[in-house]
This record gives C-alpha cells, structure tokens and sequence, in this order.
C-alpha cells in the first residue's frame, strides 16, 4: 500500500488507488509553477527572501513576489518551519518530525506502521500547531476542515510535538494575491481526523487483500480526485477508453501507448469524435440537472446555480481607461465595436499593460472602483449547471455557539 499524506482524500473515494501500479507523469506549467513556489519558500526560510527571489525563474517571480511569511497569521516569522516532514502511526495515534527545510523528501526511515507527508509550512504555538498549505491551482479545494490532507498535517504535527489543537488552512495565489482561508481542530475534532483516517486504511487494507484473491474485486472509483492520481493510466476504469481511443482490440487491459507516426492520426481522429460524443453526453446531463439535480458520492451537488456578470459600458469606461498609463492602448485592445464589454477582456489588457511597479489586483480593484463611480458597471445573474457544495443545516446547539463566537 503507497499511501501519504496527500494522497489521504484520493484513498477515502478510491481504495485501489492506494495499491494499483504508478506512472510518473513529467511536470506541466501547472507543475512548474507550484514546484518554484515550493522551492522559494524553503529558500526564504534558508537564505533569506531577496536571495531566494533572485533565484527564482523569470516567468515565475511575480507569483513568488506577493508570498510573504511575515503576513502569516498566528504566529511570529522566525517561528515557522519550512517543509517539514511528518510521520504518523496508526497503529498508537503517535507522530514524529522526520525533518525540516528539505529540498527533498526521504521517508524511507518510517516504519511499516506509519505513514509520511510534507507540511508547507509549520508552526508551533504553547497548545496548537499551525500548518498551512500552498495550493497554486484554481481547483475547488472545499473547507480545509475537511481536507484529509491537512487533517493527517494536523493530527501528525499535534502528535510529534504534543499539542492539543491546531489550525490548518490554505495559502492560495489568486490573480497574483496571497488568499488564506483556515479552521480550528480542538482535541475532539483531532481524534475524529485520526479515526477518519484509520478508516481509510483498513478499507485499502481490505480492499488490497480482496484484490490480491480475487481480481475481478477491484473497483475504482472515478471522479476529480483521479486528476493528479499516479495510477490513473493503468486503471482498469480508464483502461476501456483508453483502448478505444487508440484501436486497442481484446480484452487485456493496456495503458496508453507513446504515441507515434503509426498511431497519432488514428488517436487525433477518435479524440475528436469522443468529444463530440462527449458534448452530447453534457448537454443531456445539463437538461438532467437542470430539472433535477443530483448528488455525487464526494457531498457535492450537481444542479442549476444562479452567477454575477459584470459588463462595462464602454462608452462611460473610455474617459477613465485612456487617461491610465498605455490607456489608448487599453481602450482599443478592450473596447471593440459593441457598446460593451466584459471584465475579462478588461482585466486581460489591464494586465498586458501594468505599470512598472504596480502590484495586478489593487491595480484592477482601482480601475474597477473608478468604473462603478461613474457608472460603467452593470451586474447581471445568468445560470449554469455546475457542482456546488450544499449549505450544512446548522443543529440548535451549533447555531447557538456560532452566534456566541459571532457576538
């Protein structure tokens, strides 16, 4: 069984996950990113913010820019630690420090009864461990209270260093800005993430065991944790498509092949076709959820949700853009022949255009402020079928102590 901390929220929806074969996939832009974030905020915690900067790659330093440990809540800057590994032990609820500001993790020194993981950053108050998170996608992570990766953060850091709380949150980068969002573990809610997370493990214990005498037991589970799953090219619930898609004929299960000069058209040509399929599939599945919408085994619901869509007028927007540094630019790259436009063509030539200096979100927070003062701003709703995550109903008791925290 291969499971960490991170992988603890992929093994509660799909126990094969953690005992089918992996594949390492080569880092995309997306990946390149997040490791150059990960790697200059060890090096800030090594050398020092400015060197770890000037080390940072071109196209990625304005992200790195706008992380700065001093703004990080709840505790003073020279007390947190930088990737921090973790490991915990089901079998007696303990937990140890394996090691801190790593540029590599080596869990090899964890013992058959634990399990490892990598804290982004860490710190400790006199009752309560801090630890945080960077997530440098745009993915719904949902409330970090119910992540099972910060929950095995959590138990594992209040464990090693004897805390009886802990606050977990995420660090998000969102159009540049550093966003935080946390929750509060008391001791009750440390030993439900731990029972939780026993759970998870006798059932890919039992499912690996069942797998192992017979196969035709193996049944994975599909959903949006499968995006960053190592075994997601072998699984047997991708394996039919999979065949499909490149003309595989029998029954044997195959991973997707290189492609190359034989095979290529052929793929291009049932990919196409799939989405077309694909798009009618989505379309039946909209007019579905529309009338009635449905639940998914991860909570969430699927069904019709009302958005805000900001349009500028750009007859009343053209006064305020042009007298911005490049404003003629702005206005012509933005304001085409309609009488309006939408934010998104706006925020897209306010980028290409920042001011030397500027800092992207208050910069566009002040273009939009000006907007709204003159009036060039109109909000309208428009509907869409998504998933959504349904508002808990709150029990009398819970209300009652949301209104004492509140007041």
């Amino acid at each position: 069984m291969k499971l960490t901390g991170s992988s603890f929220g992929r093994a509660e929806f799909c126990k094969p996950s953690t005992f089918l074969p992996r594949i390492d996939e080569v880092l995309g832009r997306a990946g390149e990113r997040g490791r150059a974030i990960h790697a200059f905020l060890l090096g800030c915690a090594v050398k020092g913010r400015t060197a770890a900067l000037a080390e940072v790659k071109k196209e990625w330093q304005s992200d790195c820019a706008v992380i700065d440990l001093e703004v990080l809540p709840h505790a003073t800057p020279d007390a947190w630690a930088i990737e921090v590994g973790l490991a915990w032990n089901w079998r007696d609820d303990s937990g140890r420090e394996l090691f801190r500001f790593a540029d590599s993790r080596d869990y090899s020194g964890c013992s058959v009864d634990e399990f490892p993981g990598t804290a982004d950053v860490l710190g400790v108050t006199s009752d309560s461990v801090v630890v945080l998170d960077v997530k440098t996608g745009y993915r719904p992570l949902g409330p970090p209270a119910e992540s099972l990766q910060l929950l095995f953060y959590a138990v594992a850091a209040a464990r090693a260093y004897g805390k009886s709380s802990a606050r977990i949150g995420w660090i998000r980068l969102r159009d540049g800005e550093p966003y935080f969002e946390h929750a509060f573990l008391d001791m009750f809610a440390l030993d439900a993430a731990a029972a939780r997370m026993v759970a998870v493990i006798e059932g890919a214990i039992e499912a690996e065991a069942r797998f192992a005498s017979d196969p035709s037991t193996l049944s994975p589970v599909v959903g949006p944790h499968c995006t960053f799953c190592p075994a997601f090219r072998v699984c047997p619930a991708n394996a039919a498509l999979m065949r499909e898609l490149v003309g595989h004929t029998g029954d044997t299960p195959a991973p997707l092949p290189v492609l190359t000069k034989e095979n290529v058209a052929q793929v291009y040509m049932r990919a196409k076709a799939m989405r077309k399929v694909l798009d009618v599939i989505d379309r039946g599945v909209e007019d579905f959820a529309t009338a009635h919408p449905f639940e998914l085994p991860n909570g969430k619901r699927v069904g019709q949700v009302g958005r805000t869509r900001e349009t500028i007028d750009a007859v009343a927007a053209e006064p305020i853009l042009k007298v911005l540094p490049d404003g003629d630019l702005i206005a012509k790259e933005s304001i085409q022949v309609e009488s309006t436009l939408t934010k998104k063509s706006l925020m897209d030539a306010l980028e290409r255009h920042l001011p030397i200096g500027k800092r992207k979100t208050p910069y566009m927070r002040d273009v939009m402020a000006k907007l709204k003062a003159v009036g060039a701003v109109q909000a309208g709703t428009y509907y869409c079928v998504t998933e959504f995550t349904p508002q808990k109903q709150l029990e009398p008791q819970q209300a009652e102590r949301v209104v004492a925290e509140t007041y």
